[in-house]
C-alpha cells in the first residue's frame, strides 16, 4: 500500500492542509501521515514511500536521515542531496541554460574558521582588486549569501564605503555582489514537480516594511508569450538543479526577464504571507505531486558514482 509522509517545522497551516486535501484526494489504499524520528540506524528502512520534506534543509540531524531514507528508496521531496542553496553555482547554471541573470561575483569570506590557516590560503589572491569587481556589478549593487535565505543578510551597498562596511561585518558568511536590477516588475514563480508553476506578483521589500504584501493581488499585464517564456524557463531551471519544488524570481526592466533568486526549496507556505488563491494552488499542487509519486515511485537521483556502482 502506498504511504505518504510529511516532515515539517513551525510553519502554520499548511502541513495540516497538505495532509488533509492527500486524505481526501489519494485514491483508495494511499495513506498519508506526519512522520516521527528517532534514532535511526544504518541498517534500518522508514515505513514510506514518499517523504515530503519541508524542515532538513534546518536540521542536520533530519538532514541525514532523509538521505539515509532516500537510499533505501523513498522519494523525498525535495531531494537531500540538493538541499545546500547554492546561489553562486545557480547563477552559473543559468548562464548555461542561456537564461539572464544579473552580473554576479563571488567573494572569499571576510573571516575564515579557526581550523584554516594561512598556508592553507596560498592561492587565495590577497587584497582583492575591489575596481574590476565593481567594475563587473557597478552600483547600486547587492551584496548577499551565497548560502542564505528568507532575505537575511542582503544589503543594497550604492558606493565602496558601502560595500566594505556590510562585507566587514559579513564574518565567515560566504557572500557574492550582484548587479542590481532596477526593474518595473516584480514576480515570483511558485514551482511544483518541475511543472506547475504558479506566476504571481511579489514585493522583496515586505521583509523589511511589514505593511507591503509580499503577494499584491494584481493581474499580470504581460502576454501570454512572455509569461509562457517565463514558465518554461523556471522549469527549466528546476529541472538543472533538481529541485521538484522551488520559487524563481524575477525582476523585469525594459520587458527583459532576470531570474534573481531561484534557490528557494522551501518556498513560504503561510497563507495570509502568500494570501489565499496562491496558498489552495500550493497545497493542491504539492498535494497531486506527492501522490503521482507515491503510485509510480519514480527514481531520485543521487550522484553519479552510485550510480555508476550500482550493477
Amino acid at each position: 500500500m502506498p504511504s505518504i509522509a510529511v516532515l515539517h517545522g513551525k510553519e502554520g497551516t499548511f502541513p495540516y492542509d497538505l495532509i488533509a486535501y492527500i486524505e481526501d484526494n489519494a485514491p483508495k489504499g494511499v495513506s498519508i501521515d506526519r512522520i516521527e524520528i528517532g534514532a535511526v540506524a544504518s541498517s534500518d528502512k522508514l515505513p514510506y514511500d514518499v517523504i515530503v520534506d519541508r524542515i532538513s534543509h534546518c536540521v542536520p540531524f533530519y538532514r541525514e536521515v532523509m538521505r539515509h531514507a532516500c537510499l533505501t528508496g523513498v522519494y523525498v521531496i525535495n531531494n537531500p542531496f540538493r538541499a545546500v542553496p547554492e546561489k553562486f553555482f545557480g547563477n552559473s547554471v543559468a548562464l548555461k541554460l542561456g537564461i539572464d541573470v544579473p552580473e554576479t561575483v563571488v567573494l572569499p569570506m571576510k573571516e575564515w574558521p579557526d581550523y584554516i590557516e594561512n598556508g592553507d590560503l596560498l592561492n587565495l589572491q590577497y587584497p582583492l582588486d575591489w575596481s574590476s569587481i565593481v567594475e563587473k556589478t557597478g552600483f547600486p549593487a547587492v551584496l548577499k549569501p551565497v548560502f542564505g535565505g528568507g532575505w537575511r543578510d542582503v544589503y543594497i551597498v550604492n558606493d565602496m564605503d558601502e560595500l566594505f562596511s556590510f562585507y566587514d561585518r559579513s564574518g565567515r558568511k560566504l557572500m557574492m555582489l550582484q548587479q542590481f536590477i532596477n526593474y518595473t516588475d516584480y514576480l515570483r514563480a511558485i514551482v511544483v514537480g518541475k511543472k506547475y508553476v504558479r506566476l504571481a506578483y511579489f514585493d522583496p521589500r515586505h521583509k523589511a516594511e511589514p505593511s507591503i504584501k509580499a503577494y499584491p493581488e494584481r493581474e499580470l499585464p504581460f502576454s501570454n508569450d512572455f509569461t509562457d517564456s517565463l514558465i518554461e524557463k523556471s522549469c527549466r531551471l528546476c529541472r538543472a538543479l533538481d529541485y521538484d519544488v522551488n520559487s524563481v524570481e524575477w525582476a523585469v526592466r525594459d520587458g527583459k526577464a532576470y531570474a534573481i533568486d531561484f534557490c528557494n526549496q522551501v518556498p513560504d507556505a503561510r497563507r495570509d504571507v502568500i494570501n489565499p488563491k496562491n496558498y489552495d494552488w500550493f497545497v493542491e499542487k504539492m498535494g497531486d505531486f506527492a501522490i503521482e509519486c507515491a503510485l509510480k515511485k519514480p527514481r531520485l537521483s543521487l550522484w553519479n558514482s552510485l550510480d555508476e556502482c550500482m550493477f
